[in-house]
């Protein structure tokens, strides 16, 4: 499972070794920006209000940061399968 953004940017290296992954958005979510699920209640809504987020970054995915982590995993994922 791919959950940390390292993980993520070497997913070439990962498929060499793995029939398939998964991405463990919930996790590589927390290791993107350095908060836990746990404690994002106590800032959230100051966040939002702020404009540091837009939206819970646990609800709806940041595409910026970790879905361009998603994309960098799939993309070289897949040359890795395909060579």
């Amino acid at each position: 499972m791919i959950e940390l953004p390292r993980a993520a940017l070497c997913a070439d290296q990962l498929a060499s070794s793995a029939d398939f992954f998964s991405f463990g958005t919930n996790d590589l979510t927390q290791t993107t920006f350095g908060i836990s699920r746990d404690d994002i209640g106590n800032f959230l809504n100051k966040y939002l209000e702020d404009g540091i987020f837009q939206n819970d970054p646990f609800i709806s995915i940041d595409k910026e940061a970790v879905g361009s982590l998603l994309k960098i995993g799939i993309k070289k994922e897949k040359k890795q399968t395909n060579s």
